[in-house]
C-alpha cells in the first residue's frame, strides 16, 4: 500500500549514547565521512554523585520530507529538573539540503553535564516541536 506523503512522519529510527564520536574521512574521493563510535554507554556509572559528565548522543532520523522546516531540539532531564534543553537545530544548516525522504545521522556532544543524583534520566527528541521519543539512560553510583 503507497502512502501518502502528509501520512509520512519523521522517524527516530536507532539512537546510540557513547563517550565520543570520531569523524573519519574515507580514502577514496566520493565517499561520505564515517561517524566512529567511543566508548558505547548502556547506563552510566559515576565514582561520586553529585558529578559532571561528558557524553554524546548518536541519532538516525528517517523519513525527512523536503517541503516542511527540519528542525531538532534535545531535552535531557531528571523527573522534572531539566538538566539540558538545546535551542531549536536547523538540520539542514548541518547536512544540507535534505533530499526528500531522506535520512540522517546526527551527532550532539555534550559536555560538563550536572548529574545531581543517581536514577532514571530522559533524552526528549522533538522534531519540529512535535515528541518523536523519550529514551532513557540510568545513571548509577559505583559500589565503594
Amino acid at each position: 500500500m503507497q502512502r501518502d506523503k502528509e501520512d509520512i512522519m519523521a522517524t527516530l529510527t536507532g539512537y546510540m549514547l557513547c563517550e565520543n564520536v570520531e569523524s573519519s574521512t574515507p580514502p577514496f574521493a566520493g565517499l561520505e565521512p564515517r561517524v566512529r563510535i567511543v566508548g558505547p554507554l548502556s547506563d552510566i556509572s559515576l565514582k561520586y554523585v553529585p558529578s559532571h559528565f561528558a557524553m554524546t548522543l548518536v541519532l538516525c532520523l528517517d523519513n525527512l520530507l523536503e517541503n516542511e522546516p527540519h528542525m531538532l531540539r534535545v531535552l535531557f532531564r531528571h523527573n522534572d529538573r531539566v538538566v539540558l534543553e538545546t535551542a531549536p537545530i536547523n538540520i539542514d544548516s548541518i547536512v544540507g539540503h535534505v533530499s526528500e525522504l531522506r535520512g540522517t545521522v546526527l551527532t550532539l556532544g555534550m559536555q560538563n553535564l550536572d548529574l545531581e543524583e543517581t536514577g532514571q534520566y530522559h533524552f526528549d527528541i522533538f522534531y519540529n516541536d512535535e515528541k518523536l521519543a523519550s529514551l532513557p539512560i540510568t545513571i548509577r553510583k559505583e559500589p565503594a
